[in-house]
C-alpha cells in the first residue's frame, strides 16, 4: 500500500443553460437519495477510489451589500473534490468511471458537448476547472484507501480487545507490553490485516512538506507584502462606515440548512458571499490568501488549521467573474461547535478573509473583532450559506481525530520493543 500520497481539491465551475436549473435541480436530488446505493447511481463516487470528498451545488443567488438576494446573471453549478494523486488521473478516473452521470449532469451546462467521446469529457472538465485561493488538508498525505484499511484496522483490534480483556487475564497482568504483544500476534496471523506489522511510509512534514507545496504561496505571500500593508492602512478607514448584517436571529433557511446536518459524524458547509468593491479589498483578499497556503502546508501540518482540530479539508474560490467568494469545507461536529471554534481558537485569521466581503461584523484592522461579534457571525454565516445539493464522503464514520489515532494504531504495531510507558500510551489510543 502506497502510505504517502499528494492531496488535491479540484473546483469544477460549469454555467448553467437557460431554463434548465429546475430540471438540473431534480437530477441532483435524486443522484443525492440513490448514491450510498452505487449500483443504481448515475455518479457512482465509490467506484472513483480517489475521492475523499465531493459535491454538487447549484448557484444562482447571492447575497447582496443591502441583505437581500441578487440572481446571478450567469447561475453555474460547483463540482468540487478533495482527491488523492495527479489531477489528470483524477480526471480520467471520473471520465472512466461516471460517464453516464457527466452526461446527465452538465448537459444543462453550457460548452458540454453533443455525444461526447471520453477525451471530449476530459477536455470539458479541464476547461472547467477553477483555481483556489487557500487549501487545507487536515490528515495530509493520507489516501483514501489508507484511511479506510486503518479505520478496519483499529475496528478489528478493538474487537480484540473487548472480547479477550477478560478471558486472557489482561486485567490481573497488567502488563501493557503483553496486550500489545498478544494485539500484535493477533494482527500478524490475519491476513486481512497482517499487512499493517510493517513499518509504513513517512509522512513529510515542516521544511519538506514546504518544499514539496508550499513555495510558490510563501513567495507570493513575500511580494505581495509591501503592497498589501499599504492597502490595509488605507482601508481601515472604511472600517468604521461598512455595513454589516442587520440581523441577530435565525431565519428559515437556516433552520432547513440545520434540518441537513449531523446525520453522520462529518458535515459539510458551502458559503458564497460578495466580494466588496474596489482594486484592493482583492489584493488583500489574495494576499491572505497566500499567507493561509503558506501556513496550511508548512505549519497546519497535524491536523488543525489555526488550532482547529476538525477540519478534514477545506478551500476558498473566487467565482461569479471575481465578484464573490465561495468557501467550501468538510468538518468533524457539530456546525455550532465548528464555528465556535473558528471563534476561540481562529479569529484573526477568518476575520482576514471574510473582512474583504460583505456585510461582515464589524472589524479592526481587518483582523481583529469581526467574528467575536459570536451571535452576528452565526447569522451571517447562515444567510451566506449555500445548499449543497450533492455531498459525498468516503469515511462517514471518522473525524480528522479518529485518523490521526488510527495512523498512530498503525504505526505503534510497526514500532519495535516498547517500554511500559509508551505501551500504555499506545493502549489508550483504543
Amino acid at each position: 500500500m502506497n502510505d504517502f500520497v499528494s492531496q488535491g481539491a479540484l473546483s469544477m465551475l460549469a454555467k448553467i443553460r437557460p431554463g434548465s436549473i429546475e430540471e438540473l435541480r431534480g437530477i441532483l436530488k435524486d443522484l443525492d437519495q440513490t448514491f450510498e446505493n452505487n449500483e443504481k447511481a448515475i455518479f457512482p463516487f465509490r467506484d472513483i477510489r480517489s475521492i475523499h470528498f465531493a459535491r454538487f451545488v447549484i448557484v444562482d443567488k447571492s447575497f447582496t451589500e443591502e441583505a437581500t438576494f441578487r440572481n446571478l446573471n450567469e447561475p453555474f453549478l460547483m463540482f468540487s473534490t478533495n482527491y488523492d494523486g495527479s489531477e489528470n488521473d483524477h480526471l480520467h478516473e471520473i471520465v472512466e468511471v461516471a460517464s453516464d452521470g457527466m452526461d446527465q449532469i452538465f448537459f444543462h451546462c453550457y460548452e458540454y458537448p453533443n455525444s461526447p467521446s471520453k477525451k471530449d469529457r476530459f477536455r470539458f472538465l479541464k476547461k472547467i476547472r477553477a483555481t483556489y485561493g487557500a487549501f487545507h488538508v487536515g490528515a495530509q498525505g493520507m489516501s483514501v484507501a489508507r484511511i479506510q484499511k486503518e479505520g478496519k484496522l483499529r475496528e478489528f483490534i478493538q474487537d480484540f480487545i473487548d472480547q479477550n480483556s477478560n478471558t486472557k487475564g489482561w486485567s490481573d497482568v497488567n502488563d501493557p507490553q503483553l496486550i500489545r504483544e498478544d494485539i500484535k500476534d493477533q494482527v500478524r496471523s490475519s491476513s486481512e490485516f497482517n499487512w499493517s506489522i510493517e513499518s509504513p511510509d513517512r509522512v513529510p512534514i515542516g521544511w519538506k512538506l514546504f518544499r514539496r507545496t508550499g513555495w510558490k504561496s510563501g513567495i507570493e505571500m513575500i511580494v505581495r507584502l509591501p503592497l498589501a500593508l499599504v492597502f490595509w492602512l488605507m482601508i481601515r478607514r472604511k472600517e468604521k462606515t461598512d455595513k454589516i448584517y442587520p440581523y441577530t436571529r435565525y431565519d428559515q433557511r437556516a433552520k432547513d440548512h440545520t434540518a441537513r446536518e449531523d446525520k453522520v459524524v462529518q458535515n459539510e458547509m458551502s458559503l458564497l458571499v460578495d466580494i466588496k468593491k474596489g482594486f484592493r479589498r482583492r489584493f488583500l483578499l489574495k494576499t491572505v490568501f497566500a499567507g493561509i497556503e503558506t501556513l496550511a502546508r508548512y505549519v497546519f501540518t497535524k491536523g488543525e488549521l489555526g488550532g482547529i482540530p476538525t477540519i478534514h479539508f477545506a478551500r476558498w474560490v473566487i467565482v461569479d467573474e471575481g465578484r464573490a467568494l465561495m468557501f467550501m469545507s468538510n468538518y468533524g461536529s457539530s456546525w455550532e461547535s465548528y464555528l465556535g471554534d473558528f471563534i476561540d481558537k481562529a479569529s484573526k485569521g477568518l476575520t482576514g478573509v471574510w473582512s474583504n466581503t460583505v456585510l461582515y461584523p464589524r472589524t479592526r484592522w481587518l483582523l481583529w473583532g469581526g467574528s467575536k461579534d459570536e451571535e452576528r457571525f452565526k447569522c451571517w454565516a447562515r444567510a451566506q450559506q449555500v445548499t449543497t445539493d450533492v455531498w459525498y464522503t468516503a469515511y462517514s464514520n471518522l473525524t480528522v481525530k479518529n485518523i490521526i489515532q488510527n495512523k498512530q494504531i498503525r504505526e505503534g504495531l510497526a514500532a519495535g520493543r516498547m517500554s511500559k510507558q509508551e505501551a500504555t500510551e499506545w493502549l489508550k489510543l483504543f
